[in-house]
């Protein structure tokens, strides 16, 4: 994995799923974003990329950890 990432000069934080644990999440493409609770439910999905850092991102983010508490 490691190689192609670097050929690809794809930067982002990535993981290999060595058990296919996540073969039910839909993953049809790259970049793949998953939003995922503390308790392991799937919150929020997005294919393509995304801008994690604007305010309505923010946003998300936060009501859902207000209601995991």
């Amino acid at each position: 994995v490691r190689p192609f990432l670097e050929k690809k000069n794809i930067t982002f934080k990535s993981v290999l799923d060595a058990n296919m644990s996540a073969k039910g999440w839909d993953v049809r493409a790259l970049p793949m974003s998953y939003l995922v609770s503390p308790d392991g439910y799937l919150i929020y999905k997005a294919l393509g990329p995304r801008e994690w850092e604007i305010d309505k991102m923010k946003a998300l983010i936060q009501q859902h950890r207000e209601n995991s508490q």
